[in-house]
C-alpha cells in the first residue's frame, strides 16, 4: 500500500519527488540545485521546483544556506537532506 509509505516515497504524482529526493541524498553535503537535478534527471522546472517545495515543507529537504550558478548564471537555492532524516529509507523502495 504506497498510502502507508512516507511522503517521497509514495507511488504516482509524487514518484519524481522520491527521484529528487535521492539525487539530493546520493550529493550528501555538497547538495544538489533545481537546474542540475533539472538536467539529471530530464525534468522540467515546473516540476522540480514544485516537488522541492513539497520536499522542503515535508521537512525532508532544507536550503543549505549555499548558492551555485544554474546554467544562465544566475544563483540558486542548494538543497539538502535535512538533518533529522539520518537514515536513508529510500533504499529498500529504489533498489
Amino acid at each position: 500500500m504506497s498510502g502507508d509509505l512516507p511522503f517521497p516515497f509514495r507511488k504516482g504524482k509524487n514518484n519524481d519527488s522520491a527521484r529528487i529526493y535521492r539525487m539530493i541524498w546520493d550529493s550528501g553535503a555538497r547538495g544538489c540545485t533545481g537546474d542540475e537535478m533539472e538536467v539529471a534527471l530530464d525534468l522540467p522546472h515546473s516540476s522540480v521546483s514544485g516537488r522541492c517545495g513539497d520536499l522542503r515543507n515535508e521537512g525532508w529537504i532544507v536550503d543549505s544556506g549555499d548558492r551555485r550558478p544554474t546554467r544562465r548564471g544566475a544563483d540558486a537555492t542548494v538543497w539538502i537532506v535535512t538533518s533529522q532524516k539520518t537514515r536513508d529509507p529510500m533504499h529498500e523502495q529504489m533498489a
